[in-house]
């Protein structure tokens, strides 16, 4: 199951066990992530925090997703 992201995610972090403590990797330069009109692409089934990006990987889903987005 994947789910597309499309323009600008704010505060897109993920805390650690203990927040906010050093177990916490938020670099306060990067609390948004830009997927464009392009989107960026999650598989929700093995990644549910959807940590990875998977646009590059598979691109012929991303589109499929996107053109689908835009006849809705």
């Amino acid at each position: 199951m994947y789910k597309l992201v499309i323009g600008e995610l704010c505060m897109d972090t993920w805390q650690g066990p203990n927040f906010p403590n050093a177990t916490s990797h938020i670099d306060p330069g990067k609390m948004c992530q830009d997927c464009g009109n392009d989107g960026c692409l999650f598989e929700l089934l093995s990644d549910p925090t959807e940590h990875v990006n998977l646009a590059k990987q598979h691109p012929e889903v991303r589109v499929m997703l996107r053109d689908q987005m835009h006849k809705a």
